[in-house]
């Protein structure tokens, strides 16, 4: 087994350059808005990260500019990625964004009646009837976290607002039907809370599933759980043992240049064909270029039967929390092994292993999660708003089909 050591969180070296200010200044209703300047990068590596990281804190990877490197490397042929940093009148970082513009599949939003019938028959007589471009405050793929970053202090209103005209300007340059602003946690609504008044339609996103740890390791956990649960997780855990796999974690770029081949990627299209949303479908590179960029927070766990993988799970971790993104399983197998809950006990295991007290186990396979693992749900949501006379009227207009309700069925037990 090969394993990175764990670096932390190093300044990332960027070679800096120097665009052109654009500057802001609308304003919607009678306040006077502070003035903010907004610095515009069109790649990653033009970031000005002493400003950028002096916006985030150390644990906060997904803004962090080796992720955004990694994510822009892999799919700069899907999508146009926008970087952006407001400054106040003195200079100082006031906000941060990630934008990019990414065309998606319009089935994925409607989940079931009339709409979906009407949306899956366009798509049938052409995909192209059914896909458009999104603008996005966030990046092209699903973690359940906003994109979106504020200095303690600042007029979050004046900067929202001029966001907006900078998202409307982007969607006109590059032909989007729609301006999403995703995904915020119950405690960042407030910070954004300007976005109705904007036009924007605040939308229930998938609930998040958690689960706290507060054991020494992962037999510890076992011990935890309900009787009938912990047999079930014996039972599985034996079943892949004495089937001869064996697990496999690491952060070791080469290594993982060697096992995720296009055979094993074509595990994940198995798992994402099956879930009921699919707003991304994330290539080869995305997954091997995540561990090469951030070889001290990412790792990948392969279920290895011999010298051939069964399944994976990309894991994105820091001292805080542990990310289990991402995992395939081989479908032909899975029962055998019981391949699917042996990845989930995989990721409490390794999350035990770095000592991290929080798992967010993501947004799909809610049953299985709740019951197999007693995780706990909190909610996200986003903001929308169409583009265009035609686009507007119909996310208002058909809001509630389009944008179902998505309760919280397993609430903190606290």
């Amino acid at each position: 087994m090969s394993q990175a050591a764990r670096t932390g969180f190093p300044d990332v070296k960027t070679q800096s350059t120097a665009p052109p200010l654009s500057v802001f200044r609308e304003q919607r209703d009678d306040r006077r808005l502070t003035t903010y300047e907004a610095q515009v990068w069109a790649a990653v590596d033009e970031i000005d990260t002493t400003a950028w990281n002096h916006l985030r804190t150390p644990h906060d990877l997904f803004m962090d500019v080796r992720l955004l490197r990694a994510v822009e490397a892999s799919m700069a042929r899907d999508a146009t990625f926008r970087y952006v940093l407001f400054r106040d009148a003195d200079g100082k970082p006031a906000a941060s964004a990630c934008l990019c513009t990414y065309s998606v599949d319009g089935t994925v939003l409607v989940e079931k009646g009339f709409a979906r019938r009407m949306a899956c028959a366009l798509k049938r007589i052409s995909p192209v009837l059914v896909t458009y471009k999104i603008v996005f405050c966030g990046l092209p793929f699903s973690g359940g976290q906003s994109h979106l970053r504020f200095a303690e202090g600042v007029d979050q209103r004046a900067i929202l607002t001029a966001l907006d005209g900078m998202l409307r300007t982007i969607a006109r340059e590059d032909g989007a039907k729609c301006i999403v602003l995703k995904e915020f946690q119950e405690h960042e609504l407030s910070a954004v809370e300007a976005a109705g008044d904007l036009g924007y339609l605040r939308a229930d996103s998938l609930p998040m599933n958690q689960l706290g740890l507060e054991h020494a390791d992962f037999e510890g956990f076992l011990g935890s759980l309900h009787n009938k649960k912990r047999y079930e997780a014996r039972k599985s855990i034996k079943k892949f043992s004495e089937g001869g796999l064996r697990m496999v974690t690491t952060s070791d770029p080469d290594e993982v240049d060697r096992l995720f081949t296009p055979e094993v990627h074509r595990m994940y299209d198995a798992v994402v064909s099956r879930s009921d949303t699919k707003l991304e479908m994330l290539p080869v590179e995305f997954f091997r270029e995540m561990v090469r960029q951030l070889p001290g927070n990412c790792e990948i766990s392969f279920a290895m039967d011999g010298d051939t993988v069964r399944g994976f799970g990309l894991c994105l971790f820091s001292e805080t929390e542990y990310h289990p993104l991402f995992l395939g399983v081989d479908y032909d197998r899975n029962r055998d092994y019981d391949l699917y809950f042996n990845m989930m006990y995989a990721s409490v295991a390794e999350a035990l292993r770095n000592r991290t007290k929080l798992v967010l186990l993501g947004q799909n396979a809610d049953q299985c999660k709740t019951i197999k693992l007693t995780s706990y749900q909190t909610p996200r949501f986003f903001y929308i708003k169409g583009v265009g006379f035609i686009m507007e009227n119909v996310i208002r207009l058909l809001s509630k089909q389009l944008f179902p309700a998505r309760p919280v069925t397993v609430p903190f037990p606290g």
